[in-house]
């Protein structure tokens, strides 16, 4: 299904990083319509029409109706699963982002590499500290290209020192030998630079003298600095 490859490369209609939290303010009528919607489209057989209902809800922030959605990612079809990552990303709502680390828990999502890199792209663009341990856990057990830079860029996109710090151990977690770099230091580059103002260049031992020597009194500016234009295309281009 083409819809698959769409949601994968980032062209589907929720696109870019989020931040705060919205609480809705739903009718409840109108959520109890759409879980009846979504019910009936997950009793059926047709993904189609399951990711139509997905879609169709994204705007009702509403722990029943986010909940009901969440039913989306035990589908059969991958290009359903997918579509509600997607949605679940786009929900600026505690409970999207809960059944987003949830399903980022499980052992066969992990296996999945085009899976996994969707999860965690959903999850970063909540952009919510609770999710840092969440993407900095086990960050070699899956050396997908996809996964690695959904991983990284999803820290990258949280606002805090503990990111910085996080992306640091898992450089130094790396494959490489100490001193070398590896192949995924351009995603170090620009998720340190987007977290830190400052560019290391994609060399792991200019990054660990830099870390080492401003880590003490070291704090991330509320709203990023500008970043070299090649790093920036990128940043955007993966959101």
């Amino acid at each position: 299904m083409k819809i698959a490859l769409i949601l994968f490369l980032g062209l589907a209609l929720f696109a870019g990083p989020l931040s705060a939290q919205d609480d809705g303010g739903v009718d409840p009528e109108a959520a109890k319509a759409a879980v009846a919607d979504l019910k009936k489209a997950f009793k059926g057989k047709d993904p189609d029409e399951q990711l139509a209902a997905v879609r169709k809800y994204a705007d009702l922030l509403d722990k029943s109706v986010i909940k009901e959605i969440g039913a989306g990612l035990n589908a059969r079809d991958q290009a359903v699963k997918l579509g509600t990552l997607e949605v679940l990303g786009s929900m600026r709502h505690e409970d999207a982002l809960k059944e987003l680390h949830r399903f980022a828990g499980k052992k066969t999502t992990q296996k999945d590499s085009l899976l996994f890199a969707a999860t965690l792209k959903a999850i970063g663009r909540h952009a919510d500290p609770s999710s840092i341990k969440v993407l900095a856990k086990n960050p070699w057990s899956n050396i997908d290209a996809q996964v690695v830079r959904a991983r990284v860029y999803g820290l990258g996109n949280i606002r805090q020192k503990d990111s910085v710090d996080e992306l640091m151990k898992m450089m130094n977690k790396g494959r490489p030998l100490p001193g070398e770099d590896s192949a995924f230091m351009g995603d170090f580059q620009v998720a340190l630079c987007r977290l830190t103002g400052t560019d290391q260049t994609t060399n792991k031992s200019m990054w660990q003298n830099w870390w080492s020597s401003n880590k003490k009194d070291f704090e991330v500016a509320e709203v990023p600095q500008p970043m070299p234009r090649i790093l920036q295309v990128q940043w955007d281009d993966f959101w």
